[in-house]
């Protein structure tokens, strides 16, 4: 019986699939009773001839192939082609511990997502710990949105019963999608092993920024804020969902300060021109008042009012 289908979504990853292959196989558990799917997302380097590689010489690694349709629609496909009990979605730069799996899988099948309250981040020259230290007596939605996107193992019959997948074609896939599976749990625990290593690189999708990606994290914040519409009787999610739009409309304005004033300017307007969005601004009346500020007085330096702005989201 497969317990466990570790998902990587790849694309011009090739620099790094070796380690993170390795890792994948590098564990304690029998073959049988876990797998390894990788999802090539049309990727225009090496990365599939060694993928094909590594599945001829590792029956346990299934290569699935499609057009670029980015990393939700990867992770969509990994999981319908899953035969594990549970699931990890692990990045393809990325790597885990070596023998983990065994530990990892002594859970109460019963649970329907398991999170890790830290990993180690893996830069080019040094490695940290970064751990969430959430104390077991509080409230788990003050703390989970802040774990790394690849902190949690899934049971797989919870994600298909309620017909939980990623958003396809835009990155910050999973800032949609982590909110969603927390609501429909029904047990949530913590697996207090440190075995997930992100690896950080500037040229990272997430790292970088385009005014595609501006608007992909817009899109994403106005369909949480539709989402939260289901909760408006529930104060423990309502706070939850403030909180959490809160910091993606902070992350928004933050990438706005990296453009030149006109460009800037225009996601600022789209910002401010969402209808979603601007009830949400009611929540935070002095943001919208500066960012009204900022559009009436253009002729002055946008950075100063970008960075008005963006003290007021840290309050």
């Amino acid at each position: 019986m497969v317990k466990l289908s570790i998902i990587i979504p790849v694309y011009n990853t090739e620099e790094y699939l070796p380690r993170c292959l390795n890792s994948c196989l590098d564990q304690d558990l029998p073959a049988t009773e876990y797998e390894i799917i990788v999802v090539d997302d049309g990727s225009t380097d090496g990365s599939l001839e060694l993928l094909m590689n590594y599945a001829d010489k590792y029956p346990i690694i299934r290569v699935f192939t499609q057009t670029n349709k980015r990393q939700g629609a990867a992770r969509n496909l990994g999981l319908r082609s899953a035969r594990g009990e549970y699931i990890w979605f692990v990045d393809s730069d990325d790597r885990i511990e070596p023998n983990c799996l065994s530990r990892i899988l002594q859970l109460d099948l019963e649970i329907d997502i398991f999170l890790f309250p830290g990993c180690w981040f893996e830069y080019d020259d040094k490695i940290t710990y970064s751990s969430y230290d959430v104390p077991r007596s509080q409230n788990i939605f003050d703390n989970f949105y802040r774990v790394t996107p690849c902190g949690y193992i899934y049971r797989r019959s919870f994600l298909l019963e309620n017909n939980l997948f990623f958003i396809e074609g835009v990155v910050y896939e999973d800032n949609e999608f982590i909110p969603k599976t927390f609501f429909k749990a029904q047990k949530i625990s913590y697996i207090d092993i440190p075995v997930y290593y992100c690896f950080v690189r500037e040229s990272s999708t997430t790292r970088s920024f385009t005014r595609e990606k501006c608007l992909d994290l817009l899109y994403v914040a106005t369909k949480i804020c539709e989402y939260k519409q289901e909760f408006v009787s529930n104060a423990d999610w309502m706070k939850f969902f403030n909180k959490y739009i809160k910091s993606i409309l902070h992350t928004y304005l933050f990438y706005c300060v990296k453009f030149k004033k006109e460009k800037a300017l225009l996601l600022l307007k789209l910002f401010l021109n969402n209808s979603i969005l601007q009830k949400e601004m009611q929540l935070y009346a002095s943001m919208g008042l500066l960012i009204k500020m900022f559009l009436l007085r253009t002729s002055l330096n946008s950075l100063y009012y970008l960075l008005k702005l963006e003290s007021f989201l840290y309050r």
